[in-house]
């Protein structure tokens, strides 16, 4: 799962291959692309689906969104994501 900035934009998403993944998505964005944070966990999807569902209010375009400063910073911080969501999503999976 990762995190990709582009200026006041995020994606969150999932790739096996994070170096491929900003490749391709670079090729069709003019913005210059940068990766905030990555990680390799299982049930990749399921983080991914609470980290949409907790920041649904800032859903830009499908997996792109403009998360407030503090949130960036703090997905740029994180080292354990599966527990930083649990900890921050309280009651997402019953949303």
């Amino acid at each position: 799962m990762y995190i990709i900035k582009a200026e006041k934009y995020v994606k969150i998403g999932v790739a096996d291959d994070i170096n491929y993944r900003l490749r391709q998505i670079q090729s069709a964005c003019p913005i210059k692309l940068e990766i905030i944070n990555f990680w390799k966990i299982n049930n990749t999807y399921y983080y991914e689906n609470l980290l949409h569902k907790r920041y649904e209010q800032y859903r830009v375009h499908g997996e792109w969104f403009a998360l407030p400063e503090d949130e960036v910073y703090f997905l740029s911080k994180v080292k354990d994501i599966e527990e930083a969501v649990k900890n921050k999503s309280n009651n997402l999976e019953n949303k």
